[in-house]
């Protein structure tokens, strides 16, 4: 054999090696590229093949969720984009809500945050009426020491509270007046503190570890309800449109991107099933501070009103406006003083999806034990005592 035959010998061997490593590398790639993370940056699918565990994905997925125009919006259904993954009790819920919209109302009561004896709004409106609500509303915005015995201690009786009534065969709704996080006491008044939303989604500032201590408490509390098998009716960040709370005194830009994070922390990094999320508007009814029909199941108002006013629970305007900024999604009265007359509303052409009257001299001063009586007892009012099992394992 000549040198100038061994050489190309030679060559051609070194080459097939080096033709079946590289093969043998793309093979191992794309194994472990099985199940890729997508995000979208700026409109645009990004790929990501996961490597070491599922770090870049979890990492690129958090930045892409702090900025509203590169999140993957599913196309709306009437509900988010989580939908599919949803509790089983919580898509039974929602459906059925979806059901009796325009053709009866649910009744909802709000109560004392913290309840440890018993609610007793809720026991009042039961002794008067002999009905129950079909929704019973509570807050896990606690007024103590931020995070002490007492913050804690008031927050689990109100999940303990939220289990019983849906063991007692009742829809739960909470809401969270969230108190400034930058301050060691939480209060009503707090709620309205400024705070700066811009560095809220900043990681490394105050601001940012501070919502982030908050959104953890939240989500173990919420995370106890998805053990038990308990759907929520989830109302945060409400009334921004009138900018009196703090996550309302930024712009709606920061106030959508606020949103779409907890949704995407609560939804996704926390894996949180059981939520039906709950848009609540307030008298003003700002189009520009929606976060989106890609993260919202359920729009609503707070009205506190009894004339006729633009304003009014009975403004068939506001009803309309309503449905056309949530794409035709259930429309409920978030809080109300006044319980709505079903039948003034059907006369008006339409139905709230539900009334949650607020609690203590709210209910009392607004309406008379013969109103509660009435309404609690109308054909077109559901009950606890009415509703269907919905998945439930009895």
């Amino acid at each position: 054999m000549t040198g100038s035959k061994l050489s190309k010998r030679l060559v051609l061997w070194i080459c097939t090696v080096v033709c079946l490593t590289i093969v043998v590398i793309v093979f191992l790639l794309l194994q472990n590229a099985k199940t890729p993370a997508h995000v979208m940056i700026k409109g645009r699918m990004i790929q990501l093949v996961e490597t070491i565990g599922n770090a870049w994905g979890a990492a690129a997925a958090r930045h892409a969720s702090r900025n509203p125009e590169g999140i993957d919006a599913e196309a709306s259904t009437g509900k988010t984009g989580e939908a599919n993954k949803r509790s089983e009790e919580a898509l039974a819920v929602l459906d059925y809500v979806q059901s009796m919209s325009g053709k009866k109302i649910l009744s909802g009561q709000s109560d004392e945050r913290g309840a440890s004896n018993g609610q007793t709004t809720l026991a009042y409106v039961e002794k008067v009426t002999g009905k129950s609500p079909a929704i019973l509303g509570l807050d896990v915005g606690m007024y103590d020491a931020r995070h002490s015995t007492a913050y804690f201690r008031k927050l689990n009786n109100v999940i303990k509270d939220a289990k019983a009534y849906w063991d007692q065969n009742g829809i739960v709704s909470l809401q969270w007046h969230w108190s400034n996080p930058l301050l060691a006491q939480a209060s009503y008044e707090n709620t309205k503190a400024p705070f700066n939303l811009e560095k809220a989604l900043s990681p490394g500032t105050a601001e940012y570890k501070a919502i982030m201590q908050d959104l953890e408490v939240i989500a173990e509390a919420l995370g106890k309800l998805q053990s038990a098998r308990v759907p929520v009716l989830w109302r945060p960040l409400h009334e921004a449109d009138g900018q009196w709370f703090w996550w309302g005194k930024g712009t709606p830009e920061q106030y959508k991107q606020l949103w779409i994070y907890i949704h995407n922390y609560l939804s996704k990094e926390k894996g949180l099933n059981n939520l039906i999320w709950i848009y609540s508007a307030s008298l003003k009814l700002n189009d520009a501070w929606y976060p989106g029909d890609a993260y919202v199941d359920i729009v609503g108002t707070d009205l506190y009103y009894k004339n006729d006013t633009p304003n009014d629970i009975y403004s068939k305007a506001k009803y309309d406006g309503l449905v056309k900024l949530g794409g035709g999604r259930p429309v409920a009265l978030t809080e109300n003083g006044v319980i709505p007359d079903p039948q003034k509303l059907l006369d008006k052409g339409f139905l709230w999806s539900w009334f949650l009257t607020w609690h203590t001299t709210y209910l009392k001063d607004n309406n008379t034990d013969d109103d509660l009586r009435r309404f609690y007892h109308h054909d077109l009012v559901i009950t606890r005592e009415e509703l269907p099992s919905f998945s439930r394992k009895r």
